[in-house]
């Protein structure tokens, strides 16, 4: 847990784990140590291409003069831009941002929020209204909010004073999706109002990077004012056609990372069960290979293969081996989001459930 202050260089840290590692033998350590290894390698893309231009722009346009006449300063910057990244669940978006802000050099000490960083993220509550909103975001900028009885507009007047106090030059916005969920229209206009207006402050206007699942779209683009601001990036999902080089690439360089071998053979028979079990969006991706590294570690393998990731699946989701995709002959018909299917009669009635439900019965990714 971390702590930012205004008046004083503190960062308090405590390590809530300790008691845990404490009892674990030295083989778990071991691996943990080697998860912690595979867990830090990012597979790099075009898109991350994508985000550093569009942030790149979003800081121009707010390190430009107003009045080119005059000095620079916090008064005569241009009206902040934002950037929209938008993807489904699982596509890597809070992975993808937080990576290119934690290589930055502005983001000094993101994403703990230490003194100097002028990069802040915040993640939107659920339940999320005007107010929770204004609250996380005051915390995350190292002010907690302990009144009860205190309104939206006053919580962001709060807001809005810790942003120039500590010169903070970009906020994102993270899982704003929530917002869609939880209010009504009006409500939401409100938000869209506060979000407006720090992009437009005359005194001290900032950038915006607001992320979220594809519904976040109603919160931005009907506002006009605030669409035609900054760039719209969408996270396409994976392709067996166009990424299964770049995942093969990722599962072996993870492999390595974990001292296991992964051979051709096994490639060609994991890459394309993997990306429809990983429901072709790359976080998930990325979680199915952690997960099947986990398993082959924790059975001495010396190299990973299919059945690990099967495994890794099964333990996962209880699906029996006829609904897993690394095991099953018809993998590319099965809906990789169902869990404890260990039936026919109950994966038919899940997929009539879905049905009535109106949401889809296999995935939609790209094959």
């Amino acid at each position: 847990m971390t702590q930012r202050y205004l008046d004083a260089s503190i960062e308090i840290e405590t390590d809530t784990t300790g008691p845990i590692r404490a009892i674990q033998p030295e083989e778990v350590r071991r691996r943990s140590a080697a998860m912690e290894r595979v867990r830090h390698v990012y597979a790099k893309t075009r898109r991350d291409n994508l985000l550093r231009d569009a942030f790149d722009e979003l800081l121009e346009d707010l390190a430009e003069r107003r009045n080119a006449g005059m000095n620079h300063g916090a008064s005569n910057r241009g009206e902040g831009n934002q950037l929209v990244v938008l993807g489904e669940s699982g596509a890597g978006k809070t992975t993808a941002i937080r990576r290119l802000l934690d290589n930055h050099a502005l983001a000094n000490g993101y994403p703990r929020n230490a003194p100097g960083c002028k990069i802040v993220t915040v993640t939107a509550p659920s339940p999320c209204n005007l107010a929770e909103l204004g609250r996380e975001t005051s915390h995350s900028l190292g002010y907690t909010i302990v009144r009860n009885r205190i309104d939206g507009p006053e919580v962001w007047r709060i807001v809005r004073e810790r942003v120039r106090a500590l010169e903070i030059l970009v906020i994102h916005f993270d899982e704003m999706q929530h917002v869609v969920q939880t209010v009504n229209e009006i409500e939401m206009q409100k938000i869209r109002n506060v979000l407006k207006g720090l992009l437009v402050d005359e005194r001290y206007p900032i950038g915006l990077i607001i992320s979220g699942t594809p519904p976040t779209v109603r919160l931005v683009h009907p506002d006009r004012q605030v669409a035609r601001r900054g760039r719209w990036i969408e996270l396409p999902p994976l392709s067996i056609s166009a990424d299964s080089k770049m995942v093969g690439s990722f599962i072996t360089q993870l492999a390595k990372e974990a001292e296991l071998e992964f051979d051709e053979s096994e490639q060609h028979q994991v890459v394309p069960r993997l990306l429809h079990a990983g429901t072709y969006q790359l976080g998930v991706v990325a979680e199915e290979i952690h997960n099947a590294i986990r398993v082959a570690l924790r059975s001495s393998a010396i190299g990973l293969t299919l059945k690990h990731f099967g495994d890794a699946f099964a333990n996962r989701t209880g699906n029996l081996a006829p609904w897993n995709p690394y095991f099953a002959s018809n993998w590319v018909d099965l809906d990789a989001t169902r869990v404890l299917v260990t039936s026919e009669t109950a994966y038919c009635s899940d997929a009539n459930t879905s049905s009535l439900n109106g949401t889809r019965g296999k995935s939609g990714g790209k094959k």
